[in-house]
């Protein structure tokens, strides 16, 4: 019985690992488009050029972290439904 509880465990493990990976790399495109969104902006209209920085910074930091990849997903999932 214990080791059929830590073979479920296992594999909701191996699916949460999967899923953080996915979403890291989904937030870190978000903001990759943002930063090229905001590339096209500078082009058309002037904006402080230090702003274009954000985005590719926190993309950056969302791929490389899970938590604050989790957090920034759940807050554009927040705003979007707003």
């Amino acid at each position: 019985m214990g080791d059929e509880k830590q073979a479920k465990q296992g594999i909701l493990e191996k699916i949460a690992a999967k899923l953080m990976k996915k979403v890291q790399a989904f937030v870190a495109f978000e903001f990759l488009i943002f930063t090229a969104g905001m590339v096209f902006a500078l082009i058309v209209k002037d904006f402080s050029p230090w702003l274009l920085l954000i985005p590719p910074i926190l993309g950056l930091i969302a791929y490389y972290s899970a938590v604050f990849s989790l957090l920034l997903f759940a807050f554009f999932i927040i705003v979007f439904i707003l």
